[in-house]
């Protein structure tokens, strides 16, 4: 006898802030593209090279953040006939891919900055310093709204934002050095070096983490142990077996198992274990709860 239960109804698919989440996006969308133009009218007035380089990184910033506004637009739809379990992974979707870019992103500017190192060259620090002021108040706000966010696709696009404030923090920090030694040209691209490393190593833990949840693997935080035993102590069940919990989407966890009941002599009793076992469950606030109920003796 199968037993199914959705810890949420369908009128209650979407999360309380799935609003919030695509709201996030929009604003952090709008003020990455804001401040993008602003660097390519700014580069070309001041003619600096650097800032140019930057606009076309916050380019691409830009065009990853509008991909993950839509992708979590998406995944807060309801499901429909070929998508039975909804959009969620869109979200999760959109994380891989602003993962995978920051990455593509993150080598490009590495590589630069070691030619920079074989190739010297001035920087306009005046032009420079009101430009990582600019940066680091525009970046820093959405950076802060994403990072408020729950989804995995808004925590992965945050490290986008953090990378362009620490990458503001450091522009802002050479112009001054530079205006007293400006024969210091290296510091420019070994503080690139130093701040890309760090955001590509949290970036690759990330993505870690979102590939577990396209794998199925176990949600972070979870026991399998626990949460068989949790099931076992329920009254009447007897054993356990073809127990398997995933995540749709990094926050939606889903379980199905196959529980063998004893002593069951009617419909009730078996409606009775099954409200027992759902109890069992509650503390891993499970989305989708789907039980294969069996009948024997303990062996």
């Amino acid at each position: 006898m199968k037993i199914h239960h959705h810890a949420v109804h369908a009128e209650d698919h979407l999360r309380p802030d799935a609003g919030a989440s695509t709201r996030n996006l929009q604003l952090v969308f709008w003020l990455n593209f804001s401040f993008t133009v602003a660097e390519f009218i700014g580069g070309a007035l001041t003619n600096s090279v650097a800032i140019q380089s930057d606009a076309l990184h916050d380019l691409g910033d830009t065009l990853a953040i509008g991909l993950a506004w839509w992708l979590q637009r998406k995944s807060n739809e309801l499901p429909t006939a070929a998508f039975t379990f909804g959009f969620q992974r869109f979200s999760l979707l959109g994380a891989l891919m602003n993962g995978l870019i920051l990455l593509v992103g993150g080598a490009l500017v590495l590589w630069n900055a070691i030619d920079r190192f074989v190739h010297p060259a001035a920087v306009h620090t005046e032009g420079m310093l009101w430009f990582a002021v600019v940066g680091i108040v525009l970046n820093g706000v959405a950076a802060w709204r994403a990072g408020r966010g729950s989804s995995m696709n808004e925590q992965v696009l945050s490290w986008h934002l953090i990378e362009d404030v620490l990458g503001w923090v450091a522009v802002g920090v050479v112009s001054l050095v530079l205006m007293a030694r400006p024969e210091w040209t290296w510091l420019d691209p070994a503080l690139s070096v130093a701040i890309t490393s760090w955001v590509v190593y949290n970036v690759v833990r990330r993505l870690a983490k979102t590939l577990r949840v396209f794998l199925q693997g176990l949600p972070e935080g979870m026991n399998m142990e626990d949460i068989q035993q949790a099931i076992l102590h329920v009254p009447r069940v007897v054993s356990l077996h073809a127990c398997r919990v995933w995540s749709l989407d990094g926050e939606r966890h889903v379980i199905s198992a196959h529980v063998t009941l004893d002593e069951v002599k009617e419909v009730g009793e078996i409606v009775e274990a099954k409200s027992n076992i759902y109890t069992a469950l509650e503390p891993w606030g499970f989305y989708d709860i789907t039980l294969e109920t069996e009948f024997g003796s303990k062996e």
